[in-house]
């Protein structure tokens, strides 16, 4: 749940699945939740997303700049996956983070300025994987889209 839900539900966008729920005064209504990822491309997605990232780190690691950008990283992780405090709301409290990964993305561009090779593979990689994330998206946009016409007209 914290690779699903932590790491990957506020950048790319697990299924859903509806629940019957009521609000203990008779009002029933369908709900929708956040599951899991059920196939390995996901994972790999996040696991090499989460690669470029420690990658960065460990490249940049006497920079004061990156140094504060993996402590709020690591307050949110000690916040949400150790202390379990709103794990399974990723869309709501991602936002504390999620600039996290494009920031250190691009520390990881800066450190490799000057190996033209490097830039060309970290280019190749991320617009692979930014063709994976759009169309992802996209289509649990649309199931969200179809769900809100379906039960909330």
């Amino acid at each position: 749940m914290i690779y699903s839900y932590f790491f990957g539900g506020n950048i790319l966008f697990p299924s859903f699945f509806i629940r019957e729920k009521h609000n203990m005064k008779g009002f029933y209504y369908k709900a929708l939740f956040m599951d899991v990822y059920t196939s390995i491309i996901p994972y790999l997605f996040i696991g090499l997303l989460l690669g470029l990232v420690l990658w960065s780190y460990f490249r940049n690691f006497k920079n004061k700049l990156v140094q504060i950008i993996m402590l709020s990283l690591l307050v949110d992780i000690l916040i949400h996956c150790v202390f379990r405090f709103g794990l399974h709301t990723s869309y709501i409290y991602g936002g504390h983070f999620v600039f996290v990964f494009p920031m250190m993305l691009g520390w990881l561009f800066f450190s490799y300025r000057k190996s033209p090779k490097m830039i060309s593979f970290f280019t190749s990689v991320i617009g692979i994987m930014l063709v994976y994330l759009l169309l992802n998206n996209y289509m649990r946009m649309w199931e969200f889209y179809d769900f809100v016409n379906q039960f909330y007209r």
